[in-house]
């Protein structure tokens, strides 16, 4: 038994001295000196935020994670306290919202409620708000619309948000998204120093 241990243990030996012996000093290669200096934030002029770990994580949400209580699956005009304790854990959300939500008819914008769904998108940012949660809104999704311009075997919500055949290379094709995207930061935002360029 123990010829049969040293024997083992002699073979692992063996193993590891011819694995080893591969192994080459870098020395003799011509090797290019470091040129990266470190220099301090002081040197640089920029001045570093202090940021509370606590304060930089954030969670994927849609609207029916505040405001759908399963015991009253329709009523959407109130916050569903139980998930929001669980929201709270969070300082920042990524609020996944579908723009048909939005702007159910080209031009015809709803928030409170949307007229697809009957979300209360007011009662759930101005809770965020007053729990100090960042609100990262993510408007995603082609209305059924500009969809619709699309010719039916190529139709799919996440197609790029333009009308069908229109200049994918020229900023003009995306301005019915950004209109959408004006009215929701109008409505939300709260930099009062923007200007309407187009």
């Amino acid at each position: 038994m123990k010829s049969a241990a040293l024997h083992n243990l002699f073979t692992l030996l063996l193993i590891v001295l011819v694995g080893l012996s591969g192994c080459r000093s870098n020395k003799s290669k011509n090797l290019v000196a470091d040129s990266v200096s470190i220099i301090s934030w002081a040197d640089t002029g920029a001045t570093m935020d202090t940021v509370p770990l606590k304060n930089m994580f954030g969670v994927n949400s849609y609207e029916w994670n505040f405001e759908e209580n399963p015991a009253e699956p329709n009523k959407r005009d109130k916050i569903y306290e139980a998930n929001m304790a669980l929201i709270k854990c969070f300082s920042a959300v990524r609020h996944y919202m579908n723009w048909n939500k939005l702007e159910n008819s080209e031009g015809n914008y709803t928030y409170n409620p949307t007229y697809d769904g009957g979300w209360y998108y007011d009662v759930m940012y101005a809770r965020c708000k007053q729990d100090s949660i960042l609100v990262l809104a993510d408007l995603k999704n082609l209305p059924a619309w500009m969809m619709n311009t699309y010719p039916a075997d190529e139709r799919d919500d996440e197609n790029v948000p333009a009308d069908f055949g229109a200049d994918r290379s020229k900023p003009a094709s995306y301005i019915i998204q950004a209109r959408t995207a004006f009215q929701f930061a109008a409505r939300y935002g709260y930099n009062k120093m923007l200007t309407l360029h187009w």
